[in-house]
Protein backbone atom coordinates (compact mmCIF):
# COMPACT_ATOMS: atom_id res chain seq x y z
CA UNK A 1 0.00 0.00 0.00
CA UNK A 2 1.56 3.48 -0.89
CA UNK A 3 0.96 5.83 1.90
CA UNK A 4 1.18 8.65 -0.29
CA UNK A 5 -1.69 7.61 -2.42
CA UNK A 6 -4.05 7.41 0.41
CA UNK A 7 -3.01 10.07 2.07
CA UNK A 8 -3.94 11.96 -0.69
CA UNK A 9 -7.33 10.07 -1.37
CA UNK A 10 -7.91 10.51 2.34
CA UNK A 11 -7.20 14.59 2.66
CA UNK A 12 -8.91 15.07 -0.44
CA UNK A 13 -11.79 13.44 0.74
CA UNK A 14 -11.73 15.20 3.99
CA UNK A 15 -11.47 18.55 2.11
CA UNK A 16 -13.75 17.85 -0.50
CA UNK A 17 -16.68 16.92 2.68
CA UNK A 18 -15.77 19.92 4.65
CA UNK A 19 -16.22 22.64 1.65
CA UNK A 20 -19.53 20.52 0.79
CA UNK A 21 -20.14 21.28 4.43
CA UNK A 22 -19.00 24.80 4.68
CA UNK A 23 -20.97 25.86 1.74
CA UNK A 24 -24.19 24.00 2.51
CA UNK A 25 -24.22 24.66 6.41
CA UNK A 26 -23.79 27.78 7.47
CA UNK A 27 -26.75 29.50 9.54
CA UNK A 28 -28.45 32.30 8.75
CA UNK A 29 -26.89 34.11 11.36
CA UNK A 30 -23.37 33.52 9.38
CA UNK A 31 -25.36 35.06 6.13
CA UNK A 32 -26.06 38.61 7.86
CA UNK A 33 -27.70 37.88 10.57
CA UNK A 34 -26.11 37.57 14.68
CA UNK A 35 -23.41 35.46 15.21
CA UNK A 36 -22.23 33.35 18.04
CA UNK A 37 -18.94 31.85 16.14
CA UNK A 38 -16.38 35.00 17.45
CA UNK A 39 -14.15 33.83 14.07
CA UNK A 40 -14.34 30.08 16.13
CA UNK A 41 -14.54 28.68 12.19
CA UNK A 42 -12.26 30.61 10.44
CA UNK A 43 -9.21 29.33 13.31
CA UNK A 44 -10.70 26.24 12.63
CA UNK A 45 -9.75 26.34 8.97
CA UNK A 46 -6.28 27.92 9.32
CA UNK A 47 -4.90 25.88 12.47
CA UNK A 48 -6.02 22.53 10.04
CA UNK A 49 -4.50 23.56 6.40
CA UNK A 50 -1.45 24.64 8.75
CA UNK A 51 -1.13 21.58 10.85
CA UNK A 52 -1.21 19.48 7.55
CA UNK A 53 0.94 21.37 5.52
CA UNK A 54 3.58 21.57 8.66
CA UNK A 55 3.37 17.59 9.11
CA UNK A 56 3.74 16.67 5.10
CA UNK A 57 6.61 18.77 5.35
CA UNK A 58 8.30 17.57 9.03
CA UNK A 59 7.19 14.25 7.59
CA UNK A 60 9.84 14.41 4.46
CA UNK A 61 12.85 16.34 6.97
CA UNK A 62 11.73 13.37 9.69
CA UNK A 63 10.90 10.25 7.79
CA UNK A 64 9.70 6.92 9.01
CA UNK A 65 12.78 4.32 9.04
CA UNK A 66 10.01 1.44 9.36
CA UNK A 67 6.67 1.74 8.14
CA UNK A 68 4.17 -0.93 8.67
CA UNK A 69 1.68 -2.09 6.10
CA UNK A 70 -0.39 -2.38 9.35
CA UNK A 71 -0.22 1.26 10.53
CA UNK A 72 -1.20 2.46 6.64
CA UNK A 73 -4.41 0.05 7.01
CA UNK A 74 -5.23 1.01 10.60
CA UNK A 75 -5.30 4.71 10.32
CA UNK A 76 -7.44 4.03 6.62
CA UNK A 77 -9.54 2.48 8.73
CA UNK A 78 -9.68 5.10 11.56
CA UNK A 79 -10.22 7.60 8.89
CA UNK A 80 -13.59 5.87 7.79
CA UNK A 81 -14.77 5.33 11.16
CA UNK A 82 -14.36 8.74 11.52
CA UNK A 83 -15.79 10.02 8.23
CA UNK A 84 -19.05 7.50 9.12
CA UNK A 85 -19.26 9.11 12.09
CA UNK A 86 -19.03 12.30 11.46
CA UNK A 87 -21.87 12.33 8.81
CA UNK A 88 -24.39 10.20 11.10
CA UNK A 89 -23.95 12.64 13.94
CA UNK A 90 -24.28 15.63 11.31
CA UNK A 91 -27.87 13.29 9.91
CA UNK A 92 -28.90 13.31 13.06
CA UNK A 93 -28.48 16.56 14.09
CA UNK A 94 -30.43 17.51 10.88
CA UNK A 95 -31.32 21.37 10.28
CA UNK A 96 -30.13 21.85 13.72
CA UNK A 97 -26.54 21.35 11.95
CA UNK A 98 -24.06 24.21 11.20
CA UNK A 99 -20.81 24.74 10.57
CA UNK A 100 -20.55 28.17 12.63
CA UNK A 101 -22.05 28.45 16.01
CA UNK A 102 -25.45 29.31 15.44
CA UNK A 103 -28.50 28.10 17.37
CA UNK A 104 -32.04 28.19 16.09
CA UNK A 105 -35.55 29.40 18.03
CA UNK A 106 -36.91 25.81 17.28
CA UNK A 107 -33.86 23.97 17.82
CA UNK A 108 -33.70 21.46 20.96
CA UNK A 109 -31.53 19.70 22.65
CA UNK A 110 -30.10 16.50 20.54
CA UNK A 111 -30.08 13.84 23.22
CA UNK A 112 -30.66 10.51 21.23
CA UNK A 113 -28.67 8.55 18.79
CA UNK A 114 -24.90 9.03 19.01
CA UNK A 115 -26.10 12.22 21.36
CA UNK A 116 -27.35 10.25 23.89
CA UNK A 117 -23.61 10.02 25.66
CA UNK A 118 -21.56 12.51 24.10
CA UNK A 119 -22.34 15.77 22.67
CA UNK A 120 -19.90 16.83 20.33
CA UNK A 121 -20.07 13.00 17.71
CA UNK A 122 -19.44 15.22 14.96
CA UNK A 123 -15.92 16.66 16.36
CA UNK A 124 -15.57 12.92 17.50
CA UNK A 125 -15.51 11.90 13.86
CA UNK A 126 -13.41 14.79 12.81
CA UNK A 127 -10.77 14.02 15.17
CA UNK A 128 -10.93 10.67 14.38
CA UNK A 129 -10.29 11.42 10.77
CA UNK A 130 -7.26 13.29 11.67
CA UNK A 131 -5.98 10.80 13.73
CA UNK A 132 -6.37 8.59 10.77
CA UNK A 133 -4.40 10.60 8.57
CA UNK A 134 -1.96 11.30 11.18
CA UNK A 135 -0.60 7.40 11.46
CA UNK A 136 -0.16 7.55 7.45
CA UNK A 137 2.94 10.03 8.26
CA UNK A 138 4.70 6.93 10.44
CA UNK A 139 6.19 9.54 12.32
CA UNK A 140 5.57 10.73 15.99
CA UNK A 141 6.90 14.23 14.73
CA UNK A 142 3.97 14.64 12.41
CA UNK A 143 1.70 13.10 14.49
CA UNK A 144 1.97 15.26 17.24
CA UNK A 145 2.61 18.32 14.87
CA UNK A 146 -1.37 17.65 12.89
CA UNK A 147 -2.72 16.31 16.01
CA UNK A 148 -1.59 18.56 18.78
CA UNK A 149 -3.35 22.04 17.47
CA UNK A 150 -6.12 20.35 15.62
CA UNK A 151 -7.22 19.16 19.01
CA UNK A 152 -6.49 22.64 20.78
CA UNK A 153 -8.87 24.49 18.12
CA UNK A 154 -11.23 22.05 18.56
CA UNK A 155 -11.48 22.11 22.82
CA UNK A 156 -11.89 25.92 22.55
CA UNK A 157 -14.96 25.86 19.36
CA UNK A 158 -16.41 23.43 21.52
CA UNK A 159 -15.94 25.46 24.78
CA UNK A 160 -17.15 28.93 22.58
CA UNK A 161 -20.03 26.10 21.44
CA UNK A 162 -21.34 24.76 24.75
CA UNK A 163 -21.26 27.94 26.35
CA UNK A 164 -23.42 29.71 24.09
CA UNK A 165 -25.70 26.36 24.57
CA UNK A 166 -25.94 26.98 28.15
CA UNK A 167 -27.17 30.48 27.23
CA UNK A 168 -29.92 29.43 25.19
CA UNK A 169 -30.97 26.50 26.67
CA UNK A 170 -30.40 26.91 30.37
CA UNK A 171 -30.99 24.41 33.18
CA UNK A 172 -31.85 21.63 30.50
CA UNK A 173 -28.34 21.77 28.51
CA UNK A 174 -26.12 22.14 31.85
CA UNK A 175 -28.83 18.46 32.95
CA UNK A 176 -27.47 17.05 29.36
CA UNK A 177 -23.73 17.97 29.94
CA UNK A 178 -24.16 16.16 33.11
CA UNK A 179 -24.94 13.13 31.81
CA UNK A 180 -22.88 12.83 29.12
CA UNK A 181 -19.15 13.15 27.88
CA UNK A 182 -17.67 15.99 25.23
CA UNK A 183 -16.34 13.44 22.82
CA UNK A 184 -15.59 10.40 24.11
CA UNK A 185 -18.52 8.26 25.37
CA UNK A 186 -18.21 7.03 28.84
CA UNK A 187 -14.11 8.59 29.69
CA UNK A 188 -14.25 12.91 28.16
Amino acid sequence: MHTGIVFNVMSGALFLSEIILLISKRSSAAKGGASHDRKSLLLIWLTIVFSIFASVYLSAVFPASVYPVALCWTGTGIFIVGMVVRFLAIYQLGKAFTVDVAVSTTQKIQDTGLYKHIRHPSYTGALMEFLGLSLLFGSWVSMSVLMVPICTVFIIRINLEEGVLLKFFGAGYREYMNRTKRLLPFIY
